[in-house]
């Protein structure tokens, strides 16, 4: 394992790397934000007060804000079966060269052997 060294009184000192690190002595200050006008009245908002004043009073939101959208519970994107049922169809229509595009696809998005064809052939 590598050793780290500080010169500390005149004498080199080792460094604990897996010594968690000091508890910072200094509050953290954000700046306030630069002036921006706004998209919805073309106004010019200068600093966080007036920006939260104008989000509450025409109901906006920042984006990437939604607390909710990663608390609430969602619904799973495909239902079980949604794909084999989506191939199934697309299948129907043109048996042919529809098989061979799907099973493409079906490959590239990581099926393997097995289950490529029991979705197919289901």
């Amino acid at each position: 394992m590598r050793r780290r060294y500080l010169w500390r009184n005149n004498h080199w000192v080792e460094i604990d790397t897996s010594a968690p690190a000091p508890r910072r002595r200094a509050p953290a200050i954000l700046s306030d934000l630069t002036a921006y006008r706004s998209m919805r009245t073309g106004e010019t908002i200068e600093g966080r007060a007036q920006h939260r004043q104008h989000l509450r009073q025409y109901g906006l939101e920042e984006v990437g804000n939604e607390w909710d959208a990663f608390t609430a519970p969602r619904e799973p994107v495909l239902k079980p079966g949604e794909i084999a049922e989506e191939v199934q169809r697309q299948l129907a229509r043109d048996p042919g060269e529809r098989r061979a595009e799907a099973e493409r696809v079906l490959r590239q998005t990581g099926y393997d052997g097995p289950q490529v064809e029991r979705i197919l052939e289901n």
